[in-house]
């Protein structure tokens, strides 16, 4: 490997270029999100016996899985749900953790992690394979509880009120409390 001997600073892209790239990449990914929108309804109608998909959309923030949050009719009630689409790379192991460590720490009275909810058949998730030229992976997905919530700080914004310390700890203490005697599943 020869390095390249000219170590400046790559040329900024027009602004044509820049229009274009982004064209580009919003005619590839909007596709895939409205697909993976819908591969998550099918999940929640086929698997779960949750209410009639009223509405339906992407959740953006997070960093490792996709989620969906689904609102639903049941009973004559709206109802909002979060489907999540696990990464391809979470394997059931970690999957059957988390939903035994949050179902734990539920039924020890901790009402701050959104609960699982059980599939038609009682399992806490699903097992999807998907195949994709040949290549075959497998996809977990989990419907939760919607928990509201609001985001009063974030990465930038860090001046937390001296209350919300407080409250901060309390909440620790109730999680490492309800979480004391848990024992990780085989």
């Amino acid at each position: 490997w020869n390095a390249p001997h000219d170590f400046r600073r790559p040329r900024s892209l027009t602004l044509t270029e820049r229009i274009y790239k982004f064209a580009l990449h919003k005619a590839i990914t909007e596709p895939l999100q409205e697909l993976m929108l819908q591969n998550a309804i099918d999940i929640f109608k086929t698997h779960y016996d949750l209410g009639e998909v009223l509405d339906a959309k992407e959740l953006t923030g997070g960093y490792n899985n996709d989620s969906f949050a689904l609102t639903a009719d049941r009973d004559d009630h709206q109802v909002k749900y979060v489907v999540r689409r696990y990464n391809p790379r979470i394997t059931e192991k970690e999957v059957k953790f988390e939903h035994a460590l949050i179902n734990h720490l539920n039924e020890n009275g901790f009402d701050l992690a959104a609960g699982i909810l059980p599939t038609t058949g009682g399992d806490t998730y699903v097992k999807e394979k998907q195949t994709t030229a040949g290549q075959t992976t497998i996809i977990y997905w989990a419907v939760f509880e919607y928990l509201q919530g609001e985001e009063r700080y974030t990465w930038t914004d860090t001046d937390i009120a001296p209350d919300d310390l407080i409250s901060a700890a309390g909440v620790l203490a109730r999680l490492h409390q309800a979480g004391s005697n848990f024992r990780k599943p085989p």
